[in-house]
């Protein structure tokens, strides 16, 4: 790591924990009944998240690997939206776009900031709406260390991954249509959020379905070993039209052609999401399965980018239940052994985020776009 990706990741942490910081102190407000709903309570919200949405948001075109070709593209007069729309995938996405574009008199980095934002506040209702057992705080800090770079470079998908775990925090409060609608909204805005339906299959009481549960990670575990076979099986399905470069198109011809199997960064990007899986008697009944399950689903899932490159992004999904993983399994602990697991936990992360993302995602060094 260089003294310059160094420098500009602590300075990324810094940010973070102040809103982390802002974050304590709203929960704590909430706690003690002075937050009382309405407009205030909007901008309360609005300020927990704001640092790091500016942080994301007013970054220069060239921080991030897509920003530029997400400008160019989309968020520009270059291309019209009905020419995108019958060229690209994505279409909630394109037109998001286009009409902030219009509506923000074609000022990009006001674009990019309200992607940024509207991110980052959805994310934040969907950790609110989970329910107390989910500290908020804790939960933000895990996002921001292991998806909030990635915002600078994948906006479209970290939008509908924020809009998932909305969706998620609507399952597992009962709310099953509410669920079905906003994962079609998410994967509108970003296919591989229809991967979101599977949390319905996975919402499920071990203690009633035993054998199912069981069954889901012999799958999971199966997948891993042979990625190339699920490679084929998904190729059936999508291999045709607008999915077809990740499975014989130039995508999928990168990646056989590129020489080497599976590497280090495999191990880098699931261990955060195999950590919690050893606590797993800590999660509640409720929706233990459920996250289990989907975090044990990242192994397959980030296999198949060795398969096809981008493809292995499909991963962000289920790894999107470490956000709720790690404050349930926090609450579960006693003090003592609870703040045992907090430090394990921060280590871990801090240590995945120094690494994935100094050399990853384009997000060193940092410039701001003015």
């Amino acid at each position: 790591m260089t003294a310059e990706a160094f420098i500009t990741l602590t300075f990324y942490l810094a940010v973070f924990l102040i809103s982390v910081a802002l974050a304590n102190l709203y929960q704590n407000s909430c706690r003690k009944g002075e937050v009382r709903g309405g407009f205030a309570e909007f901008l309360l919200r609005s300020a927990v998240v704001m640092p790091v949405a500016l942080l994301v948001g007013l970054r220069g075109f060239d921080v991030g690997w897509d920003t530029f070709s997400m400008v160019h593209s989309y968020i520009s007069d270059n291309y019209t939206l009905a020419y995108l729309l019958s060229s690209s995938h994505d279409p909630f996405s394109l037109i998001a776009c286009k009409l902030l574009y219009v509506l923000l008199a074609g000022n990009a980095t006001a674009v990019l900031f309200a992607f940024s934002f509207a991110t980052l506040y959805i994310l934040e209702l969907a950790i609110i709406k989970w329910g107390d057992g989910v500290s908020l705080p804790l939960a933000l800090f895990v996002y921001y260390l292991y998806f909030a770079c990635t915002g600078m470079d994948q906006m479209k998908q970290m939008l509908a991954l924020s809009i998932l775990a909305y969706a998620a925090a609507c399952l597992v409060n009962g709310q099953r249509r509410s669920f079905f609608l906003l994962t079609i909204v998410a994967g509108l805005f970003h296919f591989t959020a229809f991967f979101g339906f599977a949390f319905y299959l996975f919402y499920l009481k071990d203690s009633k379905h035993p054998f199912l549960v069981s069954l889901l990670i012999v799958l999971c575990v199966v997948g891993t070993v042979f990625s190339d076979l699920l490679f084929s099986l998904l190729g059936w399905f999508f291999g045709e039209g607008a999915y077809s470069d990740y499975f014989t198109g130039r995508f999928a011809q990168q990646a056989q052609n590129a020489e080497g199997g599976t590497g280090l960064r495999f191990v880098l990007d699931v261990i955060p999401c195999l950590f919690p899986v050893l606590f797993w008697k800590k999660l509640p009944v409720s929706t233990r399965a459920l996250i289990l399950v989907s975090l044990i689903a990242v192994m397959p899932l980030r296999m198949l980018g060795y398969q096809s490159d981008f493809l292995g992004r499909l991963s962000y999904e289920p790894a999107l239940m470490i956000v709720f993983a790690y404050p349930l399994i926090y609450k579960g602990f006693s003090t003592r052994r609870g703040f045992a697991f907090a430090l394990a936990s921060c280590v871990l992360l801090l240590f995945y985020f120094y690494v994935a993302y100094s050399t990853g995602h384009g997000v060193v060094p940092y410039s701001l776009a003015f």
